[in-house]
């Protein structure tokens, strides 16, 4: 209940009872597991600290054989995944509006792509920041070729939603970027 992305109850009756719900299912169970240290004290405050333990979310080495990277011609920003529970790219578009008007001539660059199920809002963003030369919506690609992407890039892009529980999303899109060597903004 501590994450808003999965827990915007309707009202307080409703909060009542999930949160009587994950009361009842972590007393009852054997062991916990989560993947941030923050989710298990979560849990150990409400069943114990003997029940919860961490295993953070990480990446298969395995995923990146054969991954010979290259880099592309121009300096490409890459965003792979979707982007859920309030994380978007508004103030990042903002930003290289603000940027590319200051500096019309860095246009032709670099390039912005993100690699995600469609996003009508997205979309609607970039033409409204007026940057459809420069930043462009991509259908997601087979797991491998993503990773190949990731080590591609110049700079990989990482949107987490604001808030107070925001340290809760820990995302598995942290472990590959890390892996590919490539900087993270």
């Amino acid at each position: 209940t501590q994450n808003p992305v999965f827990f915007n109850p309707a009202t307080g009756l409703h909060e009542w009872i999930q949160k009587r719900l994950e009361s009842a299912v972590a007393h009852q169970c054997d062991a916990l597991t989560t993947v941030s240290e923050y989710i298990t004290e979560h849990f150990r405050a409400i069943a114990g600290k003997d029940k919860a333990h961490t295993l953070s979310n990480g990446y298969d080495e395995a995923d990146f054989t054969g991954i010979e990277p290259c880099r592309p011609e121009r300096f490409r920003m890459l965003y792979t995944g979707t982007l859920y529970g309030g994380a978007k790219a508004d103030c990042f578009l903002k930003a290289v509006s603000a940027v590319l008007r200051e500096h019309p001539e860095w246009e032709s660059d670099f390039e912005i792509v993100f690699r995600m199920p469609c996003s009508k809002a997205l979309e609607m963003m970039i033409r409204e920041e007026g940057l459809e030369k420069v930043a462009h919506t991509r259908e997601p690609l087979p797991y491998r070729e993503t990773l190949m992407r990731q080590t591609e890039a110049a700079v990989l892009l990482l949107f987490i939603a604001p808030g107070p529980n925001s340290r809760v999303t820990v995302t598995q899109k942290v472990f590959e970027y890390l892996r590919s060597g490539r900087p993270i903004l």
